[in-house]
């Protein structure tokens, strides 16, 4: 064989090794970032007069499954809503649920700009003002660096009691 030959066959198994990871995932969670957006939406929340939401690990859990199909997809996507939706609804009986979801990369702040972002729509924002009191964020970065984010709320009451 011909060292060029050779050198051809090394260039091609790089290329192919690095197109077989475009959408590999980190397998931890970005728990930092998921904090983040949870306090820049309850911060938003409290300067509009309404009380924080509360993270509830179930929802956090689907958050980040939904987060994890995205990113191997290399897509954003609500596809699955109606399933997450109703496993939660078995946890909290008749309870109204909301998802916000989104893709971003290259920026210092992936979980502020995300927010901001769901703050300038109208649609994500009437999520994040909603009645809810609880939630769940899911985040998970890509090896690229792109961070996929999740957000789950859930208006929850239990029978004769009240949230205040």
């Amino acid at each position: 064989m011909s060292i060029q030959f050779i050198l051809l066959l090394a260039v091609l198994s790089s290329l192919l090794l690095a197109s077989c990871s475009t959408h590999r995932v980190t397998t931890a969670p970005e728990a930092g970032a998921e904090e983040n957006v949870l306090r820049y939406v309850n911060h938003y929340r409290v300067m509009k007069g309404l009380a924080r939401l509360r993270v509830d690990p179930r929802i956090t859990a689907e958050c980040r499954r939904q987060c994890q199909q995205m990113a191997a997809k290399g897509e954003i996507s609500h596809r699955g809503f109606s399933d997450r939706s109703f496993k939660l609804r078995n946890n909290f009986p008749h309870a109204y649920v909301a998802e916000n979801i989104g893709v971003n990369y290259g920026f210092h702040d992936p979980s502020g700009k995300i927010t901001n972002g769901w703050i300038s729509s109208n649609e994500h924002r009437e999520n994040i003002e909603g009645s809810y009191n609880l939630t769940g964020v899911g985040v998970v970065k890509t090896n690229e660096g792109k961070y996929y984010f999740s957000q789950i709320f859930v208006e929850f009451r239990q029978p004769g009691k009240s949230d205040k």
